[in-house]
């Protein structure tokens, strides 16, 4: 298959019926319930009040994540903290601004690690 043919059936994919689009061409269908359990790992998510962030934090939390939500304004944190709770994820969830000790703490790190090197 050449570049032109490949460029050419990517493009046209959405219109090949989903049974024949199952091939190494076919569009992703993963989902949040594809993410693995995720107990006992703690994860950084900056963003977290809404968009995006929002939900990558909701969707850790529902998988057993300890999430570090990081955020510009502290009481849409808080708010978007309360909004995932009450979810009852398995997870557990910490909301913090820039001058959260753990930030503080993450963003030390680069510079430690290349005094030892």
């Amino acid at each position: 298959m050449s570049a032109t043919q490949l460029l050419s059936a990517t493009q046209n994919l959405s219109a090949v019926p989903r049974a024949a689009a199952d091939g190494p061409l076919a569009p992703s269908r993963w989902t949040a319930a594809d993410i693995p359990d995720q107990a006992g790992r703690t994860i950084i998510v900056t963003g977290a009040n809404s968009g995006l962030g929002f939900q990558t934090a909701l969707e850790l939390a529902r998988h057993g994540a300890h999430v570090v939500m990081t955020v510009r304004d502290e009481d849409k944190g808080r708010a978007a903290k309360a909004r995932i709770e009450a979810e009852h994820p398995r997870g557990s969830l910490e909301c913090g601004g820039s001058t959260s000790p753990i930030l503080t703490t993450c963003t030390a790190l680069p510079r430690r690690s290349s005094k030892t090197s």
